[in-house]
């Protein structure tokens, strides 16, 4: 299995399981699975990788939970 693949696949069961409370659970998690999408549609470039990377240490940084931490 594709790696990149594989962490699109456990980002939306982890956005499924969110409360939606919390912005970063909430809104975070939609805008880093499209980012990702682009990643396996060979749209990305070295631009979107930084945002993948930017916007994951947010989520991580302000979730309030573990369910966005873990994500």
């Amino acid at each position: 299995m594709c790696p990149v693949g594989f962490t699109l696949s456990m980002l939306k069961a982890s956005h499924m399981q969110t409360c939606g409370k919390c912005v970063p659970c909430r809104d975070g998690l939609g805008q880093l699975e499209a980012l990702i999408e682009e990643v396996l549609e060979g749209l990305a470039d070295y631009e979107t990788l930084d945002d993948i990377r930017a916007l994951a240490q947010s989520i991580k940084d302000t979730a309030d939970c573990a369910i966005g931490y873990d994500a």
